[in-house]
């Protein structure tokens, strides 16, 4: 453990937008776990699923009667990354930022294995960092070591984890494609520049690995029996 990390403020989103949005993406956490999880009072939950959520209004809020120090939550990455985002408290308003703890200090896990540590600034809105180079896992664990306390004795929350959405940013959008590439074929067979019945090999003559019976009707319809990357 010989990294401390300080965060990179997204300055676009530092001082008059406390909140950010966005949608599931492939770069997006799938799974959330914590090691507790305070009780839910009301409507309002405090379960890890509010960290991957895509609305800080939510938070995972850990559920010890102390400030939560080595209390922990995880996220699964499918895809890998090393870029976070964490809007740090309870961010559903101000009064609720300010009476809730939040993090100063985590412990990051990498795949299991301790990478770094980051230190977190005591403000409202999206906190961006880098883990250090190389840390390209599927699984992070972040524990609590160091707090800001708030208001009320005890409990520290997380309202979101992932990575922030910017003009720039280039997504992979996975099944998106096949509404694109559906609809692009109908529109060729209904200029009959193809016909559905039609083998893949008619078009793709060099993927040798591919049953030449397949049609496009399959391929569109997914009754091929190819395996995925396959």
């Amino acid at each position: 453990m010989n990294w401390d990390y300080r965060f990179k403020m997204n300055k676009e989103n530092e001082d008059e937008h406390p909140f950010v949005y966005g949608s599931g993406c492939t770069e997006s956490p799938t799974k959330s776990y914590a090691s507790s999880c305070l009780s839910q009072q009301g409507n309002s939950s405090y379960f890890s699923k509010n960290l991957i959520d895509w609305d800080p209004r939510t938070a995972w809020v850990e559920g010890k009667s102390d400030y939560g120090i080595g209390e922990y939550f995880e996220i699964d990455l499918p895809y890998g990354g090393s870029n976070i985002g964490i809007f740090n408290g309870y961010q559903k308003n101000h009064d609720a930022w300010m009476n809730n703890s939040r993090v100063k200090k985590l412990k990051v896990y990498g795949d299991g294995k301790p990478i770094c540590f980051v230190v977190l600034s005591d403000k409202m809105g999206v906190q961006n960092f880098d883990l250090p180079a190389n840390s390209d896992f599927n699984k992070y664990k972040f524990e609590i070591v160091e707090v800001y306390p708030g208001t009320w004795k005890g409990v520290t929350g997380i309202s979101h984890t992932g990575t922030p959405i910017t003009s720039d940013m280039l997504f992979g959008i996975v099944s998106n494609t096949k509404l694109f590439t559906g609809v692009l074929l109908l529109k060729l067979a209904e200029n009959n520049m193809i016909h559905l019945n039609d083998s893949l090999h008619q078009y793709l003559p060099t993927f040798n690995n591919i049953d030449s019976n397949i049609t496009i009707r399959q391929l569109l319809n997914h009754t091929t029996r190819l395996e995925r990357n396959g």
